[in-house]
């Protein structure tokens, strides 16, 4: 399966043991495929930085050094226009390049 996740997953997982979480140790285990851009990855930082600034860097280095290693980066998502939410729209650039599964 190959999915799309809002950078907010990513950034909940690394702070909590919730739903987020679980969803993440889901894609580190196998059980989907998941897809990013270049564009996207540069949210954690931005994100945990503003939000968070007490949180150590090495530890959002390592968050996005995985993103990169272990997703599928696609090359140049074309955000559709489908969404009023530049970020959303992102999203649905990024499932459509990448043929994200939609049931």
């Amino acid at each position: 399966m190959r999915v799309v996740l809002d950078t907010n997953v990513s950034v909940a997982a690394l702070l909590t043991q919730g739903v987020a979480a679980q969803v993440v140790d889901l894609w580190l285990a196998g059980r989907y495929t998941l897809l990013t851009a270049e564009v996207q990855l540069r949210e954690p930082r931005r994100v945990l930085r503003d939000k968070f600034p007490e949180l150590p860097r090495a530890k959002v280095g390592r968050l996005v050094n995985l993103l990169r290693r272990q997703a599928e980066v696609v090359a140049r998502p074309r955000p559709p226009g489908l969404s009023p939410d530049p970020d959303d729209d992102l999203l649905l650039g990024i499932a459509l390049v990448g043929r994200a599964d939609c049931k």
